[in-house]
């Protein structure tokens, strides 16, 4: 287990701004404090002895997280004459996990209802704070984030993606996941209703008519005679609202860009800007009439603290003569073509500040790239895909989508006048397909080759399902964490032995240990026996039928469910 330390670094300028600690880590990425102190002798000893490689440090400054770091040297004194010019007289390397200290010192404030300080016991002190949930907080969800950046690319890439693995490795609901990934979304509750997410599970009924489209009966008139009409499937259904809102120009206009960054400023996501030297400018605060007032601290080689006042009039008039983030950027002198545009004014703040209502911009307005419609088929290898994709079998590859893999449907003279899909059905570019398959299932024959061609696969294993499911999670204190990890691994490792003849397929995954919630309310060791026998064992025993030493191998995996530190 890591250990996570809070510190904040004390080169031998004690009152550098914020520019020179980023500087120290994204250059040199060390962190780092003097030799001996006069108020805490303790802490540089504790940062030479007791802080290991692998551990995770919470960088702060001025009372608020910045960076979060992990450990990746042991200590080193600096003598003078070494290759990284550092202003500590003791430092470590580390490597950088995180520079979003404020974004998710609000993220926490809205998930927890807490303090990102809450439970530290001296805020300006070097200490251990396993018990810092903030920590945890924030390092779990970088993994996280880290994992789904990996899905993410490949989903992207490829345009269809297929997540296999053991029977309980969370599939289903990793797929969900990445989908909310990729949609921007909070979490995979908000993924309900919305447009562009849809799901279907196949089964060995379900069908081309189901799917992609098909004849309907519907009631002709009000004798009740029945007539039958052309439906769109459920996938050509969602194929047609991600083509149609390609085709929208939905440029957000300045006003709603402003509010955005006001809202970001609001929720802690902003608190700087970058001028085009690369010096940053503070928020001071937001004024009564939504004017943004930044300021430059005196740490920064001034005098005093100075203060500018951004208005909204004078910004949107600039946005008219700089229109976007190119011609911004292409302004050869800011003081002149600034203030000819809008007057006098402090012109580096107002560029600086434009030009970060143009990043929103370009994450913000509608295009083929940024319109991601994601359909997740559940179980797909339980249908017979010849007989469900028909013609799509085609376009459904990577490299012919858009029109350009146009196919004429089973159906295709029924379409009606006006229908997009009029001159023929195609896959649009912004359409992403992720499949889940259980690696064991006696189905997976039903998959040939050339479909499976068309799609990149990815393994869920049994360990990353335990981090996706469990680890993470706020459902499971430590402990249990801690005996489900022994258990699992125990189980698992048991399942590999080559006598069984089993192999990484068969192994558990974490969805079977959620449903000790279940039996919460029964206590735990008795939580862990309702498990065995109404989960695990039924499903073992059928992946061991037909071996000669069935019963005996069974009670030998669970023996191994059994077995924790301590426990022969």
């Amino acid at each position: 287990m890591n250990n996570f330390w809070q510190m904040q670094l004390h080169p031998s300028k004690p009152n550098w701004s914020i520019n020179n600690i980023d500087n120290i880590l994204l250059q040199y990425a060390v962190i780092g404090m003097g030799d001996e102190w006069v108020n805490d002798g303790g802490a540089p000893i504790r940062f030479k002895k007791d802080m290991s490689i692998g551990d995770i440090v919470v960088i702060r400054h001025q009372g608020s997280p910045r960076y979060l770091v992990e450990v990746i040297s042991n200590a080193i004194k600096n003598e003078g004459n070494d290759q990284i010019d550092v202003w500590f007289e003791i430092y470590r390397k580390v490597r950088i996990l995180s520079n979003e200290g404020v974004k998710f010192k609000s993220i926490y404030k809205k998930a927890k209802n807490k303090n990102w300080s809450d439970g530290l016991f001296a805020l300006t002190s070097f200490q251990t704070a396993n018990d810092w949930d903030f920590a945890h907080y924030w390092y779990n969800q970088v993994k996280k984030n880290e994992t789904m950046k990996r899905y993410n690319l490949l989903l992207k890439s490829n345009h269809n993606l297929i997540l296999t693995g053991a029977p309980g490795t969370g599939k289903t609901y990793l797929a969900k996941l990445i989908a909310a990934e990729l949609l921007k979304l909070d979490d995979v509750r908000s993924l309900k209703g919305n447009k562009h997410f849809g799901f279907v599970q196949f089964h060995p009924s379900y069908d081309y008519t189901d799917f992609v489209e098909g004849l309907r009966p519907i009631d002709q008139n009000e004798t009740g005679s029945i007539g039958f009409e052309r439906r769109d499937g459920i996938f050509k259904e969602f194929c047609k609202r991600a083509a149609l809102d390609s085709k929208r120009d939905d440029t957000t206009p300045f006003n709603k860009l402003y509010e955005l960054l006001l809202q970001k400023i609001k929720d802690g996501e902003i608190d700087r800007f970058a001028q085009r030297t690369g010096k940053q400018i503070f928020i001071k605060e937001i004024s009564g009439n939504n004017n943004v007032i930044l300021f430059v601290p005196k740490e920064q080689e001034e005098s005093e603290e100075r203060t500018y006042t951004i208005s909204y009039n004078r910004l949107n008039k600039l946005s008219k003569v700089f229109p976007d983030k190119v011609s911004l950027e292409s302004i050869n002198n800011i003081d002149k073509e600034i203030r000819q545009a809008i007057g006098g004014c402090n012109t580096s703040a107002y560029w600086a500040v434009l030009n970060q209502i143009w990043e929103l911009s370009n994450s913000t307005n509608n295009s083929n790239e940024n319109l991601p419609y994601v359909f997740v088929i559940d179980e797909i290898n339980r249908g017979e895909l010849s007989k469900i994709f028909g013609e799509l079998f085609f376009s459904i590859d990577p490299g012919y989508r858009g029109t350009e893999g146009n196919v004429i449907t089973q159906y295709q003279k029924l379409v009606g006048e006006g229908d997009i899909f009029e001159e023929g059905f195609y896959i649009p570019e912004n359409v992403y397909i992720i499949g889940t398959m259980n690696d064991i299932d006696r189905s997976v024959e039903s998959m040939d080759f050339a479909m499976r061609r068309r799609f990149a696969w990815t393994e869920v294993s049994a360990a990353e399902s335990y981090q996706n499911m469990i680890e993470g999670s706020s459902d499971f204190t430590d402990a249990e964490k801690a005996d489900i990890k022994c258990r699992m691994d125990n189980l698992n490792q048991a399942i590999l032995k080559p006598e069984l003849g089993l192999g990484e397929s068969f192994q558990i995954g974490a969805a079977y240990f959620r449903k000790l919630l279940i039996y919460k309310d029964l206590g735990t060791e008795e939580a862990f026996n309702m498990l065995w026998e109404n989960h695990l064992s039924g499903l073992i025993y059928e992946y061991l039928r037909g071996n000669k030493n069935a019963q005996e191998q069974l009670n030998e995996l669970r023996d191994a469910y059994y077995k924790r530190p301590g426990i022969a």
